[in-house]
């Protein structure tokens, strides 16, 4: 328990230390070259993982891999900040982070594949690096592949518009709203890493599910959030209900489903659990990205990379909690991770996510207008070239 979470959560601490400089970086030499080049090293590290003989250096390895990821998120949420039109701007978070789910759902699936290929050529005797590094090397080079398309795309170089955009109608409140949503952030990723750390060793020697029992239950988890998101991207809810309401209902829902999880003394209990927490982490994660963009005076790529670390950082300290908690309390852990996540609903009770008309805000209008770039004095230089 201890090292299937310490693997997990090295990987989110170098992801922590790092995205905060990728996104300054992205502000400075433009999204392609920090993307470009997190992919590409993401890639590398990724199959190197194949060579690690021992713990430390498969600790190290996913520590590097960790580092070139936090490139990522920071570049990506950076270009869908820069849409101001409210209800585009909500579904297009919806989006990635459905998108993002498809890859956990993908990869598994496809490193599997080619695990299961390796196995059955000739002269493979097991699991050994080589084999390994096939299976590795299949999802390496789907980033290589991600990183070829950056390449040709326009829309990363983008140019600054004539004049500043008007902002949409809605804002979170001045103040500590970016500060409400790095914690919100932190929680709702906190309990997901608990989460994630908790559940296989609990459903191994509580309920004697095999790697295919537990496979379903994580694809169960993936599939009611992409459902989750569904809805938000086709329905703007995001843009209609009070910020608050959004972040405690999602927040509410994660603590139910972690209690659940902890009572449930039946398997059927266990798929109503992971349901629940996968639908409230599922909503939480694109609002809390629209919510901290709503101002655009506060966006950049460094605040993005700011936001995805605090989220990193709650997952590396969640999974590395749930490995422990689990060797000391079983499926007890549960009430801690229901506890943290119940403690988003009194942080969405504050002023900090309330959402109010801004006086002489224009419409901007839907549709192909969205492409418009946000120019501020912080984040101009990739933008003019």
């Amino acid at each position: 328990g201890l090292h299937s979470g310490g693997l997990t959560g090295i990987y989110m601490l170098a992801l922590f230390l790092s995205a905060v400089p990728w996104g300054r970086a992205a502000d400075r030499f433009g999204p392609r070259a920090v993307l470009v080049g997190g992919l590409a090293g993401y890639a590398a590290a990724l199959v190197a993982v194949a060579a690690a003989r021992d713990l430390a250096s498969a600790y190290l390895l996913r520590a590097v891999a960790g580092a070139f990821a936090g490139a990522v998120l920071p570049v990506v949420a950076l270009l869908v900040a820069e849409v101001r039109e409210p209800e585009a701007r909500a579904r297009l978070f919806a989006a990635t982070v459905a998108a993002s789910l498809l890859g956990l759902l993908l990869g598994p699936a496809l490193s599997g594949g080619a695990s299961l290929l390796m196995l059955r050529m000739q002269g493979a005797a097991g699991m050994d690096a080589g084999t390994i590094a096939w299976a590795l090397a299949a999802s390496g080079a789907s980033a290589v592949v991600t990183a070829l398309a950056a390449l040709g795309s326009r829309a990363m170089v983008r140019r600054p518009a004539a004049q500043e955009p008007a902002r949409g109608p809605l804002q979170v409140s001045a103040g500590g709203h970016l500060r409400a949503a790095y914690a919100a952030n932190f929680l709702v990723l906190f309990g997901l890493g608990a989460f994630e750390a908790i559940l296989p060793p609990l459903g191994e020697s509580k309920f004697q599910l095999g790697t295919a029992g537990l496979a379903f239950l994580f694809a169960q988890c993936s599939l009611v959030m992409i459902a989750v998101q569904g809805l938000l991207f086709y329905r703007p809810v995001l843009t209609r209900v009070p910020g608050g309401a959004v972040v405690a209902g999602g927040f509410a829902t994660m603590a139910a489903g972690a209690a659940w999880l902890a009572l449930g003394g039946t398997l059927a209990s266990q798929y109503w659990g992971v349901g629940l927490i996968a639908a409230g982490s599922g909503w939480l994660l694109p609002a809390i990205g629209y919510l901290a963009t709503a101002d655009e005076r506060d966006t950049s790529g460094a605040m993005l990379g700011a936001l995805t670390a605090a989220g990193s950082l709650g997952q590396a300290i969640g999974s590395a909690a749930g490995g422990w908690l689990f060797d000391r309390a079983a499926g007890g852990a549960f009430w801690i991770v229901a506890a943290a996540t119940g403690a988003g609903i009194v942080l969405a009770a504050g002023r900090q996510f309330a959402r109010r008309p801004r006086a002489g805000a224009a419409q901007v209008p839907a549709g192909r207008g969205t492409e418009t770039a946000v120019q501020t004095g912080r984040t101009q230089s990739w933008r003019q070239r």
